[in-house]
């Protein structure tokens, strides 16, 4: 079963919960994060997360939020940013069938 978490540190506090259950990650359950953030290596397993560029994803939102500044009522612009999935070792590997 996956377990798919909105950022790492939920992740992490879900790989702490389900091991404290006696449930094993990622024997029982699957489970990603998503930021990449430095804590992904220190817990055990390592966290399987998708990487973005913190960087350029803060750049845009300045980017963003200033041109709201100058023009209040335009229109709103959704943002697409790329990430790269790194996988660890908190995903379970899937079996063909």
């Amino acid at each position: 079963m996956p377990l798919v978490c909105a950022n790492d540190s939920i992740a992490i506090s879900a790989i702490h919960a389900l091991t404290s259950l006696g449930i094993r990650v990622p024997e029982d359950v699957s489970v990603t994060g998503f930021d990449d953030i430095d804590d992904v290596l220190r817990v055990t397993p390592a966290l399987t997360t998708v990487h973005v560029d913190k960087e350029a994803m803060g750049s845009r939102a300045v980017d963003m939020l200033l041109r709201r500044v100058e023009a209040p009522d335009a229109k709103r612009e959704k943002l697409l940013l790329s990430g790269d999935v790194v996988f660890r070792d908190s995903v379970a590997q899937v079996q063909s069938r």
